[in-house]
């Protein structure tokens, strides 16, 4: 795995871990100010997830990467997509998530994160 891989696996566990604990701060510090993100609840930008997030949550969730893959689009952006396994109480979901990450003058910003909820098998 080159330098760009590790940097952006490490900051997206970095973002799951302050999902998990509701902490607004990892997204006020690492979200790029263009930042949007898609989901089953629409788009949001930076500062309606950051004010998501400094409202709190349900404690005990924990989320785990799996099957990760980052295509470096070049030495300024790059995107990582995997199967994100949540869990909250009894409940675990599976989500298929991509984030994209572009360098910046002061380091690595997220851009964009777009998350969409596994099929139930039939």
């Amino acid at each position: 795995m080159n330098e760009i891989e590790k940097t952006v696996l490490a900051l997206e566990e970095h973002m799951l871990a302050a999902d998990a604990a509701y902490d607004p701060e990892f997204f006020r510090v690492t979200c790029a100010d263009d930042f949007l993100t898609v989901s089953t609840a629409g788009v949001a930008s930076k500062e309606q997830v950051v004010e998501m997030y400094a409202q709190g949550g349900p404690a005990g969730r924990r989320n785990e990467i799996n099957d990760p893959r980052i295509l470096i689009v070049n030495e300024e952006s790059a995107v990582l997509t995997y199967r994100l396994v949540s869990t909250a109480g009894d409940t675990t979901v599976t989500i298929f998530s991509t984030s994209v990450y572009r360098r910046e003058a002061d380091g690595w910003r997220m851009v964009f994160l777009q998350q969409t909820p596994s099929m139930p098998s039939t």
